[in-house]
């Protein structure tokens, strides 16, 4: 009897170890996908805030110029907290977006000549197309399979 009632209380007490593991490694994993989706939504809202004062007043680099480092620091994040993928497809978002801040800076303003909103909207679609499979990739990082547009 007492050697039954030991068996018992061991097999509780492995019971609630390997429970207790099991459950640190997977608050682990989902404290991390918490991690990467606030990176993600960091980026795609600073990009977001950047486009919106690149379309009133794209002539005025000061107005919005300050929100670049923040960019800067939300497209580091996500380089470092997402899987290779994500950060892969994340550089080369970031890489099209500086190309396209650099031509609004050197075609804008006074010293410049204008660019024509024809050709920024070509841009920016092309912006809102490349933004549009970043977040089809980082949905698929967080387990996420569905198209929804």
């Amino acid at each position: 009897m007492v050697i039954t009632t030991l068996a018992g209380a061991g097999a509780v007490i492995l019971g609630v170890l390997a429970h207790s593991w099991l459950d640190r490694g997977r608050r682990g994993h989902r404290s991390a996908a918490d991690l990467q989706l606030a990176a993600y939504q960091e980026l795609l809202s600073r990009y977001a805030r950047l486009m919106g004062a690149i379309r009133q007043a794209p002539d005025q680099g000061s107005a919005w110029s300050d929100d670049l480092a923040g960019w800067d620091v939300a497209l580091v994040r996500v380089g470092l907290l997402a899987p290779a993928p994500v950060a892969v497809e994340a550089d080369r978002f970031g890489r099209s977006f500086a190309s396209f801040l650099e031509r609004v800076r050197r075609d804008a303003g006074p010293a410049g000549p204008q660019l024509g909103q024809s050709e920024f909207q070509e841009y920016a679609d092309g912006l809102d197309r490349a933004q549009k499979h970043l977040v089809a990739v980082m949905r698929r990082s967080l387990g996420v399979h569905r198209r929804t547009w």
